[in-house]
């Protein structure tokens, strides 16, 4: 009973995320509706916007007297009426053109192939799911992040009510960011008690989210056969696995990051600016999601507002204003509860703490500290990845065809870029840290692997042609290679 009630809060944050993605979606004239990015993309912004609303609700004023059920479902009828709405305005035939059908046997083969490839990614989820629960019951509690930090808050944000600020004086790491204390604590409002069972289910669901958003993203920029290698590359790495099953929010991480950089390149695949710009603000609504999930992801925000603008400006300063301006807008939500949690509660920032400008200097000119770096992260590089999968991935990639036309090759740029500047945050953190530097990097170097590991998947994904696509002559911005 307790599981069913945790999941019946999730899918009610599900519920809401996709309605809210769905209606605000842009519409292209002659382009069908994206819905397995729709679902996928719903599914991780339900889960952000619903921790974001229940801190709301927390710290409002008359939380007492508003059970958070109630404020949740209204929010939710009023969305799904939204998007009902404009939906329906929106569906209204306009003139029928007679169906071509010059393709029909090419598209039946596609359906067949991507028939056997879906039954092949059922049967690794089903055995994944058997292995990461197996995990889960071995450690009921999680690893040390999860029972003295992470839930620890969550109980502060279920039970403590008007005192649940002392969280920041009782948990670990003050400063860190409260997604998924927030998500938890709202999962136990549902099932009426603080049940380990919540936090367990919650891990078990994002590493699903995190798969699906993966497939999805790749599937629509790149056809459902290099999409199902993506999402089965990901579930079958057992670093993530075991994150997992570890209740650590690094998977959540991960997510909102492939995400984020997916969209921006949906975005840039658009050839309206508005459309382009509707998809920049959900991009900038999982980056802040992934700010609201855990430090690093303020980091990745930054490089991929800088990132945006940088690439951006090939199509002119004012063009590229307004990308960004979009992007930041999608993340305001969460850098609000971000900014108010730092500001009001958390007090002085864990993030970069260099101590005296001599120590800091020091340190960066210390070639010792450089080397256990390098070392710490070439093991990372050569043990962390799964590189069978990843030859096998890239194997379909080059079988496939490469496209690598202007508007490619700046997708792919653009999420290189992105990906090492995140690598650079963390060399400068470990550089400038005043914590014991060989501790810090065995515990953490494996936490930027599944942060990132997701994003590095989509990365190797993007050259690849799209299947039944014939490329321009010249390989110009002009080809019809674009997701449906």
């Amino acid at each position: 009973m307790t599981v069913a009630l945790a999941l019946l809060g999730w899918l009610v944050g599900v519920a809401f995320g996709i309605a809210a993605v769905a209606w605000w979606w842009p519409r292209q004239a002659n382009r069908s509706r994206p819905w397995l990015m729709i679902v996928a993309v719903g599914a991780a912004s339900g889960h952000a916007l619903t921790s974001a609303l229940y801190y709301v609700w927390l710290n409002s004023l008359t939380h007492a007297g508003l059970p958070y059920e109630v404020l949740e479902w209204a929010v939710l009828a009023a969305v799904s009426l939204g998007f009902w709405q404009t939906h329906t305005k929106a569906s209204r035939p306009a003139s029928t053109a007679p169906a071509d059908k010059s393709n029909d046997s090419a598209q039946a083969r596609r359906f067949t192939v991507g028939s056997a490839v879906a039954v092949c990614v059922c049967l690794v989820a089903v055995l994944t799911a058997v292995s990461l629960i197996a995990m889960i019951v071995a450690d009921p509690h999680g690893r040390w992040d999860a029972w003295a930090m992470w839930n620890l808050k969550a109980k502060f944000m279920y039970l403590a009510g008007p005192r649940w600020t002392d969280l920041f004086i009782a948990a670990p790491h003050s400063d860190y960011p409260l997604l998924h204390p927030s998500a938890v604590a709202r999962l136990w409002v549902y099932v009426g008690i603080d049940d380990p069972g919540g936090p367990r289910l919650l891990a078990w669901l994002t590493l699903l989210t995190a798969v699906g958003m993966l497939t999805a993203a790749v599937t629509h920029l790149r056809g459902a056969v290099l999409g199902a290698a993506a999402g089965l590359l990901l579930m079958t790495t057992p670093q993530v696995l075991e994150q997992a099953a570890a209740q650590y929010v690094d998977t959540t991480v991960g997510l909102f990051i492939a995400g984020a950089l997916a969209l921006i390149v949906t975005a840039w695949q658009s050839e309206q600016a508005q459309a382009r710009r509707g998809l920049l603000l959900l991009a900038g609504l999982m980056a802040g999601s992934a700010a609201w999930t855990k430090n690093e992801g303020i980091a990745f925000s930054g490089m991929a507002l800088l990132a945006l603008g940088a690439f951006g400006l090939r199509t002119g300063v004012r063009s590229a204003w307004r990308d960004s301006v979009a992007f930041v807008l999608g993340a305001l939500p969460m850098v609000a509860c971000l900014l108010s949690q730092k500001l009001l509660f958390a007090g002085r920032t864990e993030v970069i703490d260099p101590g005296s400008l001599d120590r800091f200097l020091t340190q960066l000119t210390d070639l010792d500290r450089h080397r256990l770096i390098g070392q710490a992260l070439w093991q990372v590089v050569v043990h962390e990845p799964e590189w069978v999968g990843v030859a096998l991935a890239g194997l379909l990639v080059v079988v496939g065809g490469l496209r690598l036309d202007r508007k490619t090759m700046r997708g792919v740029a653009l999420v290189a870029a992105v990906l090492l500047g995140q690598i650079g945050c963390w060399y400068l953190v470990y550089l400038t840290t005043q914590a014991d530097l060989p501790w810090l990097l065995s515990t953490t170097t494996d936490r930027l692997f599944v942060q990132l590991w997701p994003g590095f998947i989509l990365l190797l994904c993007l050259p690849a042609r799209r299947p039944g696509v014939t490329p321009s002559p010249a390989g110009t911005a002009g080809t019809t290679d674009r997701p449906s």
